[in-house]
């Protein structure tokens, strides 16, 4: 009996299988990304706090708050110290989890998820994460914070006990929270639902209310609680606050990014507008199915597309609160194009239920995505780069060059050059040596296999200006640092941006110049060094 249950499951679920498949096939091409700048701080960062005991705020300096660190954590536990484990982590649990968030939201209360929807929801996310997103862009705090929140929204919307929806909801806020607190409009989401599902009780609204926010908040106080009480612990309590309140203050008021209603304007017409031609088709399908809906006086008709059109006023809002419209950033429209794709599988399929064969639906739908995405120009270009210069390189077609040249960044970013300079240091330094790394290219430390053992393992809150906070406290906490411990090797910049990133500063500090690349001077401690 349970061996026919089994088989009639997967033969049901057979379509999910294939669009899953293709979408991971699809996805596969970012095992080959490197780090950029962010992925190399959450790397380093979580990897010193997991095997040296460097705990973050107090011994590594970040304004980032530290679940992301914990999910570098997973990886290196998982995948070892490498850049493609994170990678690996978003491919096979973030994307399909967020696919399956999606597919449960985009069906009814009580009903099993139909075949198909899951595998379209999964095509999706991994559409508008892999497709559309560059290798600077995946690996960051967005996908994980939306995958929390919108968790969250579905335990409220499906679970069979309220109060256990509830609560679950609460710690997995309470999670994207502590991943990236933008997340803030998709958890006003959730809360808007736990308030609907009491107002919809017959009688006792108002406790019913009560009790399922208090579950809410009461978990997501447990969550919280243990988060600081680690902290705490670990002495690191206040400069945690200070570095995720005064940081955070001052990048949002004096950083660059949105400063009039123009700039606003121009930002949010571009948010949309990088998912074309997928943003607009889906405009059209949920605007065209609302008036289908109003005019048959149809409320479930027209009510079939607003929970994607909330999810995607939630992923606006939630880069639109932070004044930088950076596209990473916008990596939180992943849940609502995966729970579009859901609701637009299921109509798809119903207007081609005439036909017997049933791959017809699913080989049209994947077709029909495929050639949206193809229709995008410069992302599928880039895609389409990236998957050809990464097989030529894993061929022996091209050589490492001309791979890691294609992540350079024109006057902003030479990965080039940084992995030269890391593999360096590799090749001149024991594993457990020492080396300070100036500027922000923390991506150096993975390189190399070094680290450092000061706070201040990238120095941007050194010279920035627009971060300038406790800016001279800082700067001689810096110079204690170097001269109490003095790393054997420093990597600085020959154009930084102020004296603690140039050759001179550590020059005076007793280094000497042994290689260069590009903008990176590699430096080791001479003899004369204190």
């Amino acid at each position: 009996m349970r061996v026919g249950r089994a088989a009639t499951f997967v033969r049901a679920h057979v379509v999910d299988a294939i669009l899953g498949a293709i979408t991971t096939a699809f996805g596969a091409v970012t095992l080959s990304y490197p780090f950029a700048r962010d992925h190399g701080l959450f790397f380093y960062g979580a990897r010193e706090w997991m095997l040296r005991g460097q705990v973050l705020y107090r011994d590594i300096l970040d304004h980032k708050p530290p679940f992301i660190y914990w999910i570098y954590m997973l990886a290196i536990a998982l995948f070892g110290q490498n850049a493609w484990g994170i990678r690996l982590l978003e491919l096979v649990v973030a994307v399909p989890a967020m696919a399956w968030v999606a597919a449960r939201l985009a069906t009814p209360r009580g009903s099993a998820i139909p075949p198909g929807v899951l595998g379209a929801a999964w095509l999706g996310a991994g559409v508008a994460d892999f497709g559309y997103l560059t290798y600077w862009d995946g690996a960051q705090c967005e996908i994980w914070y939306t995958l929390f929140a919108t968790g969250g929204l579905a335990a409220v919307l499906h679970a069979r006990r309220e109060w256990v929806g509830c609560a679950v909801a609460g710690a997995l806020s309470a999670a994207a929270f502590w991943t990236k607190p933008p997340c803030l409009p998709f958890v006003a989401i959730t809360v808007g639902a736990i308030v609907a599902q009491a107002l919809r009780q017959p009688d006792g609204r108002v406790r019913a209310a009560l009790l399922r926010l208090g579950a809410f908040a009461l978990a997501g106080i447990v969550v919280s609680a243990g988060v600081l009480g680690y902290f705490a612990s670990t002495h690191a309590l206040s400069q945690m606050g200070d570095l995720l309140i005064g940081v955070n203050s001052v990048q949002v008021r004096s950083g660059p990014g949105v400063h009039d209603f123009g700039d606003l304007v121009f930002e949010t017409n571009k948010f949309f507008r990088d998912y074309e031609p997928v943003s607009g088709v889906l405009l059209a399908v949920a605007t065209l199915s609302v008036a289908r809906g109003f005019a048959a006086r149809d409320g479930a008709g027209a009510r079939r597309y607003l929970l994607a059109a909330l999810l995607a006023l939630a992923a606006w809002a939630s880069v639109a609160m932070q004044r930088k419209f950076y596209l990473y950033h916008r990596a939180t429209i992943i849940a609502a194009v995966a729970v579009a794709f859901a609701v637009l599988y299921r109509e798809w399929e119903l207007l081609l239920s005439a036909r017997r064969e049933r791959w017809v639906a699913p080989a049209s739908f994947a077709a029909f995505v495929g050639v949206l995405f193809l229709l995008s120009a410069d992302p599928s270009a880039r895609w389409y780069g990236d998957v050809s210069v990464a097989l030529r390189w894993k061929s022996g077609a091209i050589g490492r060059e001309e791979f890691t040249r294609r992540y350079d960044v024109p006057e902003f970013y030479a990965y080039h050059d940084a992995e030269l300079a890391g593999l360096w240091l590799r090749a001149h330094a024991p594993p457990d040596d020492t080396v300070v790394v100036r500027g922000f290219e923390p991506e150096i430390y993975e390189i190399s296999g070094l680290h450092y053992t000061g706070r201040f393992c990238w120095s941007s809150f050194l010279t920035e200006s627009w971060r300038a906070y406790r800016l001279a406290e800082w700067r001689d906490e810096d110079l204690a640092a170097l001269r109490a411990r003095p790393p054997h090797y420093a990597v600085a910049l020959d154009r930084g941006l102020g004296d603690a990133e140039s050759p001179a500063f550590f020059q005076r500090l007793g280094y000497v110049e042994r290689a260069r690349f590009g903008v990176y001077v590699v430096l080791e401690r001479g003899s004369s060094g204190t």
